[in-house]
């Protein structure tokens, strides 16, 4: 866990997060904001809840034990 990364996204819950007025995407390269937008196009249709549901499925949370921390290399 990142704890400020979680400090700040906290308050949501399980609702959306809303989007900011203005993203500064030129710090990105072409890649990367090509990958983002591919990224958007797909998972940007689902809710917070569903994107969870979905990620809830995938190995590493299916291996790891309640309240513990998903490790990168699992």
């Amino acid at each position: 866990m990142i704890p400020e990364v979680y400090s700040a996204y906290k308050a949501f819950g399980a609702k959306g997060i809303d989007a900011p007025d203005e993203v500064d995407t030129s710090v990105f390269s072409k890649d990367q904001q090509e990958l983002m937008n591919e990224v958007f196009t797909l998972f940007g249709q689902f809710s917070a809840l569903k994107l969870m549901e979905m990620t809830h499925e995938e190995t590493p949370w299916k291996t790891t034990q309640q309240n513990d921390e998903i490790s990168y290399f699992k």
